[in-house]
């Protein structure tokens, strides 16, 4: 293992922000990402934790030769696969990613993965200067440009509810992008992250317990959309699953109001999957929330019948909360009748 400390660490000075970045298979993307990071301009000092997950096409050929050009700037780790942490049957990045949080010596945490890449120099300086001056805040993270198809275009993939929001909004759903966060470092890991696919979403959720998140209207990063990332192989279906087991994850280990409010996401997905055709994926959920159907069911009606006499209410870009409302009557009726 290749473990360089940084020059400050030598002069006894610790760096106050740690830049993780998790790499794998990413021999086309690692160099633009590590240059982006390394061009950083800042007044503090900062290191690279590099974390390769011994990939076969290249990529840790690469990190090693970074790491001997960057001796004070790169701490490289290389990663086993034996070490590989399964997730549903399938290999995960998770133990890489855990044991790079584990490594970071910073103050703040920010994350980069291999195949995605900032575009502002100023990018740490700007999130370090809003987290050391607003302490309520435990999350710092931006706007991003999605790169699809060799194409830079707008991010049509999440909306930010506001400039400052909490964990009841991250509740409804995730709109953070992983190389745009930036968060303190304190947090311990619980064991059940080991479980949860989505562990991007889990890392803020758990962040936004212990304060509030903020956006800063900046477009400094770059979510690259490629086919060997673990979401966009897969069907919009198949995406959705995965997302309702993210949920129950959460459900399950969570308490209070987060749940409840988490419960609400899910409950949403679950009657979309369920009248996708998922009934068996879909059925056990639906029935435990009969409850929470009845108290909402005023406003499902409403929304439903806004849905039956605007028909331009209604396309195929509706959200999921509004499909959920929707056909939550259907849905209802149907579950009741099956209890009686």
């Amino acid at each position: 293992m290749i473990n360089q400390g940084t020059k400050d660490n030598r002069e006894g000075n610790r760096p106050l922000v740690s830049v993780c970045i998790q790499t794998y298979q990413h021999a086309a993307f690692i160099k633009q990402c590590l240059d982006s990071i390394i061009s950083q301009k800042t007044n503090f000092p900062f290191e690279i934790i590099l974390g390769e997950d011994e990939s076969t096409d290249g990529t840790r050929e690469i990190c090693v030769q970074y790491a001997e050009k960057y001796p004070d700037l790169i701490r490289l780790f290389l990663r086993s696969r034996k070490d590989v942490i399964k997730i549903n049957g399938k290999e995960t990045g998770r133990f890489n990613f855990k044991e790079n949080l584990k490594s970071a010596k910073g103050n703040y945490i920010a994350i980069c993965e291999g195949d995605d890449f900032w575009i502002d120099e100023n990018k740490l300086q700007y999130q370090f200067d809003f987290l050391e001056s607003n302490a309520e805040y435990s999350v710092c993270f931006h706007k991003v440009k999605i790169l699809k198809n060799n194409e830079l275009i707008d991010d049509y993939i999440t909306k930010v509810p506001s400039q400052t929001s909490t964990i009841a909004e991250l509740a409804g759903g995730n709109y953070i992008h992983t190389p745009t966060v930036m968060f303190r470092n304190h947090l311990v890991l619980p064991i059940w992250f080991d479980e949860i696919l989505a562990g991007d979403y889990a890392l803020h959720v758990l962040n936004a317990l212990n304060g509030k998140l903020y956006c800063m209207d900046r477009i400094m990063a770059v979510y690259r959309i490629h086919g060997g990332g673990i979401w966009s192989t897969n069907s919009e279906e198949s995406n959705q699953l995965k997302w309702l087991s993210v949920l129950t994850t959460l459900c399950n280990n969570l308490n209070g109001e987060v749940r409840e409010l988490i419960a609400d996401q899910r409950l949403n997905w679950a009657i979309i999957l369920f009248n996708k055709g998922y009934q068996n994926e879909t059925e056990e959920i639906l029935r435990n929330e009969i409850p929470r159907l009845l108290k909402i069911r005023t406003d499902l009606l409403e929304e439903n019948e806004k849905l039956l006499n605007n028909p331009d209410y209604y396309s195929a870009k509706v959200s999921g909360t509004f499909l959920t409302k929707a056909l939550s009557k259907k849905i209802f009726k149907r579950l009741k009748s099956g209890n009686s």
